[in-house]
């Protein structure tokens, strides 16, 4: 199931994976829950649309993306996939959504407003989340297995870099008034700054203990990563229970 809050971080709306359960600490005054909503079994990945006013749900177990409709509250449509979908990413711009297919070491790009898989591309072995820049539309893809992160450019439809970062890679986030990509390296302990512009490794900080979310705060150049399982335009973790957090100040990077 899916549970919406509306809280004073972010008005429209933010949506929280159940199960599993999981904590995130939001400051400003506490946000109180005002749906649930089934999505089907297993939900995992998930991705915001403003501009269409949806948010949407890998739900593995049925090979689904679950559409929500934000301001109704309920479960909009169902969208097949060929695959076993993890991380999504919505373009706002487009209306496309771009889903892993775990199963597959492939990306699906779907016509969300449409329903229907226009394209799928192949990147490295065992993918797990996707981000998208919004200024270009560049598509980035962690894969697990391999140690990379794959560059993507839809409109070419073509892989147009594989970028070796640290030791199993899970979350990736985009920074574009910074121009950069961040990842964590879950089994080393780091985060890999992607320079997008040379597609190649700016930077790696040592934070703590098996990273595996990443939160941009575009107003402070401040970059968190922590465990935890919220995901909100403009703010992702991961799917354990909080245990810490590092601050990275890139101004001192």
């Amino acid at each position: 199931s899916l549970a919406a809050i509306d809280g004073s971080v972010l008005k429209m709306f933010a949506a929280v994976i159940v199960p599993p359960v999981s904590a995130c600490t939001v400051a400003g005054p506490p946000p109180s829950l005002i749906a649930t909503i089934r999505v089907g079994d297993g939900p995992l990945g998930i991705a915001a649309d403003p501009n269409a006013r949806r948010v949407y749900v890998a739900v593995p177990n049925d090979r689904a993306i679950a559409v929500i409709d934000t301001d109704a509250l309920v479960l909009d449509a169902t969208i097949e996939v060929p695959g076993d979908p993890a991380g999504l990413a919505a373009d706002p711009r487009t209306g496309v959504l771009y889903v892993v297919l775990k199963d597959r070491n492939s990306v699906a790009m779907i016509d969300a407003r449409g329903g229907r898989v226009l394209e799928t591309f192949p990147v490295g072995s065992g993918p797990w989340d996707v981000c998208v820049d919004p200024e270009t539309g560049t598509v980035y893809v962690t894969n697990e297995d391999d140690d990379t992160v794959s560059v993507i450019d839809p409109a070419a439809g073509t892989t147009v870099a594989t970028i070796a970062v640290g030791d199993n890679p899970l979350v990736a986030q985009v920074d574009p008034t910074g121009g950069a990509v961040y990842v964590s390296d879950k089994s080393a302990d780091t985060v890999t700054v992607v320079d997008m512009a040379s597609n190649s490794v700016a930077t790696t900080f040592d934070v703590g203990d098996e990273p595996n979310g990443i939160a941009i705060d575009g107003a402070t150049g401040f970059r968190r990563e922590s465990s935890s399982q919220l995901s909100t335009p403009g703010f992702r973790c991961g799917s354990r229970p909080v245990s810490s957090s590092t601050r990275i100040d890139m101004a001192r990077k």
